[in-house]
């Protein structure tokens, strides 16, 4: 009895936490979205550029008052924020430039978490983020922690210094920086908290046609712009420029491309809901700029897709026509459709058209398919090596993964002998996700696709027997355009990583969510009698938990205790993980891969190519695989060398060298390493004091610079190297 008695007061304990820990969950991810405007704002603060300052200061007061003047205002502004302003560049803005698709999402998130969207009463209440989504998130935001987990060092200063610097400009930091994996967890928090408030501001079908077209209206000027600089060969991403592949207003040709697919697919939907003639000639014309801006961005596989689309919408409308015996119709569609095929196999003979990308790259593959057998390897060349690396990385990590965000930096560790890339992207969402978040993000997220199209079908199979509603077409045009989202993801990985898309997806989702829960409930055999099996099995839980407790206990629900459950068992296997991230993370620092307190950022001076500054301290670790450790230092400036500090080199915490800090002038130190040939060392700088320009008020830069120093470079023992030495040093047997 007594033991019982144990237990049973342990079970009230731990669901006692359980409970509390939901209840403060769900309060803190309320006011989550509401921080993340000052965040933003914050972070551009780090960099001492007033201009910024006074420029994002009252864009995002207009833009949070526009949202609580006028909420249906935001249905028109926020489009034009993530399409045409979504890297502020005018008048050549210093970096880190504004970012508008930023600054106007967050700005809505922020108005939603003040109140400025009032909810009625009588309003229906709906589930905005299912269980499988959650889990899903959660599971990315496990492996984002691995992937930091797996490059910071605990107990060293300067990586707790560099993860603290980049903890506050998390907008901000790229490929380059250790903890990438925050930037993409920032990222798909700000999505997810756009979405909740996009579904707070959308209620009804007249929000969600507002905008549809306000997509489709804001869809010209990127097309214009987008022929113009094909037309100009300007206003390129640089390395497309070559051939002439367009990105018009976005930060790539594959966001462009796939946006404008989407957009071009909405068309379709609001030209068939379109009464007046007028409003559809306008829609057709908007759809031929899009079509023509997809074709000029260079993809392929977005024009192939639409192909595919198109061919379906014409199957299924012969069929249609010809169970009606609508023959002439059936004629006209039949001469429509062979005429497009003549003039599609006749374009590349026309001299226009020869140098327009896609037909280009189409060209290349005819050419490349009648030469060699491999048609694999010329369908998808380039991307083949890309989807081999992440195989690699799939069996170095196969359950958590190597860390979201990593992949492009861990590239050059996975890639094959024959890849010339030393970067790149992994070309296919589910394999980044299996690569960077291992086989249970993968999972969740096939599972959450699975169950969000049986969710959709069952909806579709009563549209079918009714008269179709507003709302069904929605659902089935924003359906549609997730399908052609995810058909895209198979080739091309740009919509988890880019903001535009991110936040574009959030919109379509959020007016997909409305027209779902408009819909009118249904009544499926199967799925009630699955709905009282699952009530029974919960009144059998519920008097489980009556008999170990009472009061809340007793009511308890068996989705939540199982969710429960779901998010305890995530968090064992996170401990797991923790162990994987560890030995990644010796891995790397015995290879000389990752290093904390070097910044690219050299002041004072001409120093170039290996040079860089460091702040109170700086580390590495290396295999010493050549005779000679060479590195340079010097004062970061004059007022530095005046103070004349010391710069302290340890190799493996023993101090080697007490260096003077007392001139600007470049100095070299060669260290004879014979000795330790093949062992593992940790190389470290360190100083006792830092210059911050920005604290005495230059306004030119808020690091905190100690030294300049250059990575430790091996070389080879050659007479030449050690004349040129200001010091020599020998560490070792």
């Amino acid at each position: 009895m007594r033991k019982q008695k144990r237990i049973k007061k342990r079970l009230r304990n731990l669901f006692g936490i359980a409970l509390q820990f939901q209840k403060y969950a769900d309060q803190c991810g309320y006011f989550i979205p509401g921080i993340l405007l000052p965040w933003y704002i914050w972070a551009l603060l780090f960099y001492p550029e007033p201009v910024l300052w006074w420029l994002v200061t009252p864009l995002s007061l207009m833009l949070v008052s526009a949202s609580f003047i006028r909420p249906r205002s935001i249905l028109y502004w926020i489009i034009p924020c993530i399409f045409l302003f979504n890297n502020i560049k005018l008048f050549d803005l210093p970096w880190p430039y504004i970012k508008m698709s930023y600054l106007g999402s967050l700005a809505v998130c922020f108005a939603a978490v003040s109140g400025a969207f009032n909810e009625q009463k009588d309003e229906k209440k709906r589930v905005i983020f299912s269980t499988d989504f959650q889990l899903f998130f959660v599971c990315l935001f496990l492996a984002a922690l691995l992937g930091i987990a797996s490059n910071f060092m605990p107990g060293q200063l300067s990586s707790i210094e560099e993860l603290k610097m980049q903890f506050r400009i998390i907008p901000f930091i790229n490929q380059n920086n250790n903890f990438i994996s925050m930037r993409f967890l920032w990222l798909w928090c700000c999505g997810v908290s756009f979405y909740w408030a996009m579904t707070k501001l959308i209620k009804s079908g007249k929000e969600i046609r507002a905008l549809m077209w306000s997509i489709q209206w804001i869809s010209f000027p990127v097309s214009i712009f987008g022929i113009y600089s094909y037309a100009v060969r300007k206003y390129m991403v640089n390395f497309y420029i070559y051939e002439r592949r367009i990105n018009s207003t976005f930060s790539s040709p594959a966001v462009l491309a796939d946006i404008l697919t989407v957009i071009f697919i909405f068309g379709v939907y609001l030209f068939k809901l379109s009464k007046s003639w007028w409003l559809k000639l306008i829609i057709a014309i908007l759809m031929v700029l899009q079509l023509i801006t997809i074709v000029l961005s260079g993809c392929r596989a977005n024009i192939i897709i639409l192909i595919i689309f198109g061919l379906l919408w014409f199957l299924n409308h012969m069929i249609r026509k010809v169970i009606m015996r609508q023959w002439k119709l059936v004629a006209v569609l039949s001469f429509s459709a062979f005429m497009v095929i003549i003039f599609i196999n006749k374009l590349p003979a026309f001299s226009f058209a020869k140098h327009i990308p896609v037909v280009q790259r189409i060209e290349y593959w005819k050419s490349s398919i009648s030469k060699r057998r491999n048609i694999m390897g010329t369908l998808f060349e380039g991307r083949k090596w890309h989807w081999q690396c992440g195989v690699k990385m799939v069996k170095s990590s196969p359950v958590w993964g190597i860390g979201c965000g990593l992949f492009e930096k861990e590239y050059s560790n996975y890639k094959i002998n024959s890849d010339l890339f030393n970067t790149a992207r992994a070309h296919n969402v589910p394999l980044r996700l299996f690569a960077e978040g291992g086989l249970l993000t993968l999972g969740l997220y096939l599972i959450f696709l699975i169950l969000t199209a049986i969710r959709l079908s069952r909806f579709f199979f009563h549209a079918a027997k009714e008269n179709v509603s507003e709302y069904t077409l929605y659902l089935h045009m924003t359906s549609i355009g997730f399908s052609a989202l995810l058909l895209l993801s198979l080739f091309s990985d740009i919509i988890l990583v880019r903001e535009e898309c991110v936040f574009f997806i959030a919109i379509i989702a959020a007016c997909a969510s409305t027209a779902y829960s408009k819909l009118p409930e249904f009544d499926i055999r199967s799925f009630l009698l699955i709905r009282s099996s699952w009530n029974r099995l919960e009144r059998r839980t519920q008097r489980v938990f009556g008999m170990i407790g009472r009061g809340n206990y007793r009511k308890i629900r068996l989705s939540s205790l199982l969710k429960f459950l779901a998010f305890l068992v995530l968090l064992i296997l996170f401990t797991f993980g923790l162990s994987n991230a560890k030995a990644r993370r010796l891995c790397k620092l015995k290879n000389g891969q990752l290093s904390y307190g070097f910044y690219n950022r050299v002041p004072g001076g001409a120093s170039k190519n290996y040079w860089r500054s460091i702040g109170k301290s700086a580390i590495t670790e290396a295999t010493v695989s050549k005779n000679i450790l060479r590195f340079g230092y010097r004062a970061v400036n004059n007022r530095m060398a005046i103070l004349g500090q010391k710069l302290r080199f340890y190799i493996n915490g023993e101090l080697v060298a007490n260096l003077s800090l007392n001139s600007t002038k470049e100095r070299w130190v060669c260290c004879n390493m014979s000795g330790a040939k093949g062992e593992h060392i940790r190389i470290e700088f360190k100083t006792s004091e830092t210059f911050n320009p920005f604290k005495e008020h230059w306004f030119s830069d808020n690091h905190s610079y100690g030294a300049v120093v250059t990575i430790p470079i091996w070389i080879n023992h050659k007479t030449q190297e050690m004349n040129k030495a200001f010091l020599t040093l020998q560490w070792g047997d």
